[in-house]
């Protein structure tokens, strides 16, 4: 992953930090998933993830008593920690391997993490990680208090309201990966039913608009411009393929081998000849 300057909008920030402290109003809440690993059995565990443009590290929260979702290793000398409330130290450190779901479904993002042990007594911490400004400038993020926006790999999302990341059990339901892949039911439908081929021009506004309503209209919009920019490739063609012909030298000592067609499932055999045609 490139390293990138990170870049804060000032716009309305003291305004903005008045609401953290309060604990209302517009916040960088962020949502994160821990893929499946031998130290975290349950996959895409959600974590509720705080971007602070005021921290130089990562803080990882675990509560006391339990075991850590990443393996980790005791620091050769004690981190120390200035906040607002006081000072803290850290003794333990790791990396932590992260998936933004809502930013990206695939791109996996390593960071390394301070662990901080939360005693049994205490209130349970609002976040569970606090990503700082080395990391987010790592991600490529950027924090537009001015709209109040988070930005990576150019997808664009409002900043939430705190409360809205309150709730683990609401998060995990919305975030956690099916158990079986799309693409592997669509794999599975395909192998059973074969349809004829439809060599149509592809009307790409009417597609994008009506299968991808999980996509906000600026990121439907942004994917139509996209898909535009190379629209001969969906005009129901096949085209040329043009590049030099392939070619192969045999051995010297290389013998003639027969073997059977492939196997053709007879539900699949009239589909397959009419495509052939």
């Amino acid at each position: 992953m490139n390293t990138k300057p990170i870049k804060i909008v000032e716009k309305n920030l003291k305004t903005f930090k008045q609401s953290v402290v309060k604990g209302t109003g517009i916040v960088t809440s962020i949502v994160a998933t821990i893929p499946e690993n031998k130290h975290n059995k349950k996959a895409n565990r959600v974590l509720q993830v705080l971007c602070d443009s005021g921290s130089d590290g990562n803080l990882l929260f675990v509560r006391e008593g339990t075991k850590s979702v990443i393996p980790y290793k005791e620091r050769y000398a004690p981190q120390q920690w200035h906040t607002s409330n006081g000072t803290f130290k850290t003794t333990n450190v790791g990396k932590l391997k992260l998936l933004f779901p809502e930013f990206s479904s695939s791109k996996v993002a390593t960071i390394k993490v301070d662990i901080v042990t939360v005693p049994k007594k205490d209130a349970a911490p609002i976040y569970d990680l606090i990503i700082g400004i080395e990391s987010l400038a790592e991600l490529g993020a950027i924090l537009n208090f001015a709209d109040k926006s988070i930005t990576i790999d150019h997808v664009v999302l409002p900043m939430k309201p705190h409360d809205q990341l309150m709730d683990p059990k609401v998060l995990q339901a919305q975030f956690q990966a099916p158990d079986e892949p799309v693409s592997t039911r669509d794999a599975t439908k395909c192998a059973v039913e074969i349809l004829d081929a439809n060599y149509e021009k592809a009307d790409v506004v009417a597609i994008v608009t009506s299968t991808c309503k999980h996509l906000t209209n600026r990121q439907q919009q942004m994917l139509i411009e996209l898909l535009l920019e190379f629209e001969p490739l969906f005009d129901g063609t096949l085209g040329d393929w043009n590049t030099k012909p392939a070619t192969f030298k045999l051995k010297k000592d290389a013998k003639p081998y027969h073997g059977r067609a492939f196997p053709v499932p007879h539900i699949h055999l009239q589909v397959l000849k009419r495509e052939v045609e």
